[in-house]
């Protein structure tokens, strides 16, 4: 009767609510910006990019439609102020597609670039849709390939000195594990990333 078709509205109501509460934890990037094909097109309009959807990037030229292109259609591109290149993760366990976006967070010319990848599972656990970030290195003489931050190659730090050899008192510094110049096997991201930020700065005014 009515009372109970107006439980009905209220129940349903409230899980249309709640489904756009959680549906706001969903991350989406959309701005101005470029996508860039592997074969040298360019594409210049709205982009959008979404954390759940990793492999993928989005992008509408002016009043046309949205136009899909998988990571391994891509080359870079370009949302805000951020740009974005299709990551070859190596010496890390991979499932499904071994291509990523992420985008710099280092200067574009550094000795070491690093870059952010950053996804987030569709699927919420107890109402949360935690974001996973993971950091890459791009290595001198490496081309197309980056490492993981926390991998291998790039720990502890003294495996970089070869990566600034052409600037021989910070190699030493590097090689030696002077204090302030070295971090160890086990450690965080954000120590790493600071350190390297280090070597770049200290590299780039080398000689000067």
């Amino acid at each position: 009767t009515d009372l109970k078709m107006k439980k009905i509205c209220l129940v349903f109501t409230m899980l249309m609510i709640a489904v756009l509460v959680n549906a706001q934890d969903f991350i989406s990037y959309k701005g101005s910006g470029k996508v860039i094909l592997n074969d040298g097109t360019a594409f210049e309009g709205t982009v959008e990019y979404s954390l759940t959807s990793p492999g993928s990037v989005s992008i509408k030229v002016g009043d046309g439609k949205w136009e899909k292109y998988k990571a391994k259609e891509v080359k870079e591109f370009y949302l805000d102020l951020k740009h974005y290149v299709v990551l070859k993760p190596k010496g890390e366990i991979s499932v499904g597609s071994d291509l990523a976006f992420g985008y710099i967070i280092t200067a574009e010319d550094a000795r070491i670039k690093i870059y952010k990848n950053e996804t987030q599972s569709p699927v919420m656990t107890g109402g949360v849709a935690p974001v996973e970030t993971t950091y890459y290195a791009s290595l001198p003489g490496v081309e197309g390939e980056v490492y993981p931050l926390a991998g291998m190659q790039l720990n502890p730090s003294s495996k970089l000195s070869k990566y600034f050899e052409d600037c021989p008192a910070l190699a030493e510094r590097i090689a030696k594990k002077e204090k302030g110049f070295s971090y160890g096997m086990i450690t965080t991201d954000e120590i790493r990333l600071a350190m390297i930020e280090k070597y770049n700065t200290e590299y780039a005014s080398c000689g000067k």
